[in-house]
């Protein structure tokens, strides 16, 4: 694997460095642990407190970001071309010679749960949440939901320890994107060339728990909207139909023209909005259609999304609708592809899977081909209604 991804656009005058370290969720042995953790870079080295590492970032204009998720977490600093140099020997510090202080620990603590308990009374949080629980397991890293319990548990020194053997460089790959020369790719190379790649396995391989019950509805702080989520296990980026599907999707619920948008936003009204995505993990993805609509018409939504179901799987899609989604995904393709900074966000995610810029290339080809009769038997294949999990709160 190449250990530095480097996506170059030259006369923007901006550089973008991140470093993708194996620390996700899926290499947790406490929950909460990993985005503690990550929510704690930043706040301190063995040179500089946080406010001293905050006053220089500002100084320079530049941005400091991270992003924890469920296989990986992302960390970023965006900067001026002329202060690569200078800001990444801080940016190397921030993330490699991290001091966890009590403080700092205690005060991230206390904000995430107040933010919890706040969000506790939103019904598309909940959906969300019960979602994860019902659909892999209330134990499996992509499936629990934090709880204000996780947070009293966790502990300054659980964290030290999975800092210690999460955050090194020999954990850790790199993405250089903008306004690049050389001498920047030899740079980030002396910093590296010391330290083997060795990324950190996952843990022991967890299955989600399926289980067999799949409508369940909870209780509602707001009693006069409802949200629901229909989620079913589908097929990863790299699979052979994942195109299709992808386009099958599309047309289900993947933009404003959708069929569920059509049915039950325009004819209905039962909803301002109704949209089905594909959520992709390392391990597992799965597709989810989402939406909030008045409590009164629950059943009747449903039985909606059910018969888009049995149309796609039973009637031909008109060339027209199928040429409208064809054009609106090609300038999805562009729009995720314009400019290093978008392309190699849309990469990096696809080097997860093992597939390449020549995805994009492939997913066009697959798009111009498609055809009513393609759609048809993917949703024949890939649609069932049955095999769903209907969450409401």
């Amino acid at each position: 694997m190449t250990r530095i991804n480097t996506f170059i656009e030259k006369d923007i005058q901006i550089v973008k460095l991140s470093a993708v370290i194996s620390a996700g969720r899926i290499h947790e042995f406490e929950k909460i642990q990993s985005l503690t953790t990550a929510k704690l870079i930043g706040k301190g080295t063995v040179h500089k407190s946080a406010t001293e590492l905050d006053q220089l970032f500002d100084f320079f204009g530049a941005s400091f970001e991270i992003d924890a998720s469920f296989d990986d977490v992302k960390i970023s600093l965006s900067c001026l071309k002329k202060h690569f140099f200078e800001l990444n020997q801080i940016f190397f510090e921030t993330i490699y010679e991290t001091v966890f202080h009590q403080d700092e620990f205690d005060l991230l603590i206390n904000n995430r749960k107040e933010k919890l308990k706040q969000i506790l009374s939103r019904n598309d949080y909940l959906s969300d949440r019960h979602t994860g629980q019902i659909v892999f397991g209330e134990d499996h890293p992509y499936g629990y939901a934090a709880t204000i319990q996780d947070y009293d548990n966790i502990s300054i020194t659980s964290v030290q320890n999975f800092y210690d053997q999460h955050y090194t460089i020999e954990n850790s790959s790199f993405i250089l994107v903008g306004d690049i020369e050389q001498a920047m790719i030899d740079f980030l190379e002396s910093k590296i060339k010391n330290h083997n790649y060795q990324p950190i396995e996952n843990r022991e391989y967890i299955k989600p728990i399926l289980t067999t019950e799949k409508y369940h509805q909870f209780n509602a702080p707001n009693i006069l909207q409802s949200s629901i989520k229909i989620s079913w296990m589908s097929m990863p980026p790299n699979h052979e139909d994942f195109n299709n599907y992808s386009i099958l999707n599309t047309i289900l619920g993947g933009y404003f023209g959708s069929r569920l948008m059509q049915q039950i936003r325009e004819e209905k009204g039962y909803t301002y909005g109704i949209y089905s995505q594909i959520n992709t993990m390392l391990f597992h993805t799965y597709t989810s259609i989402s939406t909030e609509i008045n409590a009164a018409v629950i059943k009747e939504t449903i039985e909606d999304i059910k018969e888009c179901f049995l149309e796609l799987q039973s009637k031909l899609i008109d060339e027209d609708e199928l040429n409208l989604v064809k054009n609106y995904l090609k300038g999805e393709i562009l729009r995720e592809t314009d400019g290093s900074f978008r392309r190699a966000e849309a990469i990096t995610k696809l080097k997860a899977y093992g597939l390449d810029e020549n995805y994009f290339v492939n997913l066009l080809q697959d798009i111009e081909n498609v055809s009513p009769k393609i759609i048809l038997d993917t949703a024949n294949q890939y649609l069932n209604f049955e095999l769903c999990y209907i969450v409401i709160v």
